[in-house]
């Protein structure tokens, strides 16, 4: 009897991919492997290879786990664009992570106030002697930090020369 010829299917278009949207573990191999294959390297051992990394990124926490409808494709994109630099630099970047912004405010009894902004010279002396009592006060603990620094030294100096001892006779820590 006959074997049937296998099909190969074809790779889902990686740019046409929303962010948000989920891509099945297949899916996700196929992706990755069209871009990162090697030329001396069939299409079924790229994909080997590449769903055994997907494996072990999620194991060690690198890659988020899928859910049931698969991997988000932002978070699968920006795993394997660090895994294979210059593999996806074609793709938009999805950045996620937080932004601090800090504010002066005065606080009124009657809650939160707009920013302070001195309204006369007077004001803006009282605001220059504040801010340059806090200055002094970041000054003195830039001292003591910088001398607490200098006394660590010592200590880290002695550190680096056990380890690197330590991996000469073989023990790791």
């Amino acid at each position: 009897m006959k074997r049937k010829p296998s099909r190969v299917a074809e790779p889902v278009d990686a740019s046409k991919l929303k962010p948000n949207a989920s891509i099945s573990h297949a899916d996700a191999v196929g992706v990755i492997a069209h871009r990162v294959r090697l030329t001396s390297e069939s299409l079924r051992r790229a994909k080997d290879r590449v769903a055994k990394r997907i494996r072990h990124a999620v194991k060690k926490g690198n890659l988020k786990p899928p859910t049931s409808a698969g991997f988000i494709v932002k978070d699968l994109l920006h795993w394997a664009s660090n895994a294979w630099p210059r593999k996806f630099d074609d793709l938009p970047k999805h950045a996620t992570g937080s932004v601090m912004v800090t504010a002066s405010v005065a606080v009124t009894t009657k809650g939160v106030a707009a920013p302070v902004m001195p309204s006369d010279i007077a004001q803006c002396h009282k605001v220059i002697a504040e801010q340059a009592a806090m200055i002094a006060e970041v000054k003195d603990q830039l001292v003591l930090l910088r001398q607490q620094l200098s006394a660590d030294e010592s200590d880290a100096k002695c550190w680096r020369d056990f380890k690197s001892k330590s991996g000469r006779r073989g023990r790791q820590l």
